[in-house]
C-alpha cells in the first residue's frame, strides 16, 4: 500500500478530504517520534507499543574484505506487538472492527 491509497482509504472511512487525512497522520507522525524521542515508549493504539531500546556492541564481519569489525553499541526503535495484534495475524480474530479498542 502506498501513502497516496492510504491516505484515500482513511479519507473515505472517516468522511474528510485526503487534505485533511494527510494533515492528521503528518501530525500524528510527528507527536509520536516527539515523544518517542521524549520518554523512549509510546503506546500505538491497537496495535502495540513503539519503544527505543539499546543493542549490545557486538562483533561482525565486513562482507567485501571479510574483516572483523567491532560494531558500537546503539539505540534503535522497536515494535512491541499487541496481543490483539498478534492475535489478528495469526488468525485467531476475524472481525478487526470488534477486536480493537481505541
Amino acid at each position: 500500500m502506498k501513502k497516496k491509497d492510504l491516505l484515500e482509504k482513511i479519507s473515505s472511512k472517516v468522511g474528510c478530504t485526503t487534505k485533511i487525512a494527510q494533515n492528521v497522520l503528518s501530525e500524528f507522525q510527528y507527536v509520536l517520534l516527539e515523544e518517542l524521542k521524549k520518554s523512549n515508549t509510546v503506546p500505538v493504539l491497537g496495535i502495540g507499543q513503539l519503544k527505543i531500546v539499546k543493542r549490545s556492541p557486538r562483533q561482525g564481519v565486513n562482507p567485501s574484505t571479510k574483516e572483523k569489525i567491532e560494531i558500537p553499541a546503539r539505540e534503535v526503535p522497536k515494535l512491541a506487538p499487541s496481543k490483539k495484534l498478534k492475535e489478528l495475524v495469526a488468525g485467531e480474530i476475524s472481525d478487526i472492527y470488534d477486536s480493537f479498542e481505541y
